[in-house]
């Protein structure tokens, strides 16, 4: 099996979804997200359906902190598996994205708050 930076260009042909899924499991294991996404794809394209391609898929997107794509994969996978793991994963990237979001509108309210002191003190000039 070739590593995960080595990946076929072209087609999936002579490979099958565990093959790939193996492969992106290696590329996340190394750091390589990208390329466990890209591994993950190939699964995909042979089996759409595979849970445990998108959940990997899902994982690397989490490392990489898009959570939004990791939640949408891990709903997919979660319609054809019942894996504990896979609603944990689910709502790990929830929690995130809910603090990643407060902590937005907490810089958006810091900011407004900041831009109101100095309209304030350009009115008192």
């Amino acid at each position: 099996m070739p590593a995960a930076a080595e990946l076929p260009q072209k087609d999936v042909a002579g490979y099958d979804v565990e093959a790939f899924v193996s492969m992106a499991v290696l590329a996340i294991n190394a750091g390589n997200y990208e390329d466990a996404i890209k591994a993950s794809n190939k699964a995909l394209t042979l089996d759409p359906d595979s849970s445990e391609a998108l959940k990997i898929k899902g994982d690397a997107y989490l490392l990489k902190e898009e959570y939004d794509n990791a939640i949408s994969l891990y709903d997919e996978a979660l319609k054809h598996s019942d894996d504990l793991q896979l609603q944990l994963n689910r709502d790990y990237a929830f929690e995130q994205l809910k603090m990643e979001i407060s902590q937005i509108k907490a810089m958006e309210k810091l900011k407004a708050r900041k831009q109101g002191r100095k309209n304030q003190f350009a009115l008192d000039n």
